[in-house]
C-alpha cells in the first residue's frame, strides 16, 4: 500500500488507483503532514478498517487526508472551545489496563453549539492521540449519560456527522466504549444510529449500569484538581504514579473497574483518583504540559 502514496498523477487513472496523497489538492504544508499522517501503523489502520482491501483502504485514506486538510482538526485550539469545554462535559484523563487514553463524555446541560461541541471531542480525540504510549493506537471511551434527556439530547443530524467524521477519519481507532446509565429513551438514538456502525465496532461497545455512592471525602476530590494531560503527557509510568491525590475507594463495585485500574478511575466512577474537573486547572496543566 505505501507504494500507492505518491504517482504520476500527469497519466490518468482509474477512480480506484488514485494515489493516496492528493498532491494536486493539497498546499505544499499540508502535503507535508499527510506524509507524517501516513505512517506505517496508519495505512495497516486503513487496511484493517476495510479487511485488507488495499483499494478501498486507499480511496478511504486519500478522503481523510483531504478532510484533515480542510477541517484540521490536528490544529483546534483550547481558546477555540474553551466556551464548550468549561462545563467538563469532554476531556482526556489517564489511562485503561491497556494503556489506552480514557476520554470522558458526560452529558450535561443541552450544549448551545453542537458543532462546537463536536470540534471539542475532535480536539480530545486528537489529544488523547498525541498521549498514546509507544504500540498503543486505541482509546478507552466512557459516555456518562445519567442525565440524558430529550430536553438535552444532541440533534440526529449532529449526531449522523460525528458518527461519519469517527469512522471515516479515525477508523481501529476505538478500543471500547463504555456508555453507562444509558435511560430507555436514549434506545431511539442508538436505533436511529447503530445501522451505520460496522459489527466489529458495535461489539466493543458496552452498556453498563453504575450508581456511585455519595461523596465521603471532599477534601480528596479537591486535591485532584490537577490536570491529567500534564500528568499523562510524561509517559504512562508517570501518570500511574504522579499524582497528589488520596485514595478513596467506592464501596461499590464499579463495572468500569474490569477496564481501568482503581488509580487511573476517578472516584466518582468507581474508582481511587480523587480527580474533580476544573476547567482552569486542568488546562493551565495541559499548557505547562505543553498540549
Amino acid at each position: 500500500m505505501r507504494d500507492r502514496l505518491e504517482t504520476d498523477t500527469s497519466a490518468p487513472k482509474h477512480p480506484r488507483q488514485q494515489p493516496i496523497l492528493p498532491a494536486d489538492l493539497l498546499s505544499p504544508a499540508d502535503l507535508a503532514e499527510a506524509r507524517v499522517f501516513c505512517s506505517d501503523p496508519c495505512l495497516r489502520r486503513y487496511l484493517r478498517a476495510t479487511a485488507w482491501d488495499v483499494d478501498k483502504a486507499a480511496a478511504k485514506l486519500r478522503e481523510t487526508l483531504i478532510w484533515r486538510a480542510d477541517y484540521r482538526p490536528h490544529e483546534i485550539t483550547h481558546d477555540q472551545v474553551r466556551s464548550e469545554a468549561l462545563g467538563g462535559n469532554t476531556f482526556v484523563n489517564g489511562f485503561d489496563k491497556q494503556g489506552r487514553p480514557i476520554i470522558y463524555l458526560i452529558k450535561r446541560q443541552k450544549t448551545e453549539n453542537p458543532d462546537l461541541n463536536v470540534r471539542l471531542l475532535l480536539f480530545c480525540l486528537e489529544e488523547a492521540i498525541r498521549l498514546m504510549p509507544e504500540g498503543v493506537e486505541k482509546v478507552c471511551l466512557i459516555i456518562d449519560l445519567k442525565e440524558y434527556k430529550r430536553s438535552n439530547s444532541t440533534p440526529i443530524s449532529v449526531s449522523r456527522f460525528t458518527l461519519n467524521v469517527l469512522l471515516s477519519h479515525y477508523p481501529e481507532r476505538l478500543g471500547v466504549c463504555a456508555i453507562l446509565n444509558a435511560p430507555w429513551i436514549f434506545g431511539t438514538l442508538w436505533a436511529m444510529v447503530s445501522p451505520f456502525i460496522d459489527p466489529i465496532t458495535q461489539a466493543k461497545v458496552r452498556m453498563l449500569k453504575y450508581t456511585p455512592p455519595p461523596p465521603s471525602a471532599p477534601a480528596a476530590a479537591a486535591d485532584g484538581r490537577q490536570s491529567a494531560l500534564s500528568t499523562a503527557s510524561t509517559s504512562l509510568t508517570s501518570t500511574t504514579t504522579t499524582t497528589t491525590t488520596t485514595a478513596t475507594t467506592a464501596p461499590r463495585s464499579s463495572p468500569l473497574l474490569e477496564l481501568i485500574d482503581p488509580h487511573q478511575l476517578i472516584v466518582a466512577y468507581g474508582g481511587e483518583y480523587g480527580f474533580v474537573y476544573d476547567h482552569d486547572a486542568y488546562w493551565a496543566g495541559a499548557e505547562v504540559a505543553g498540549v
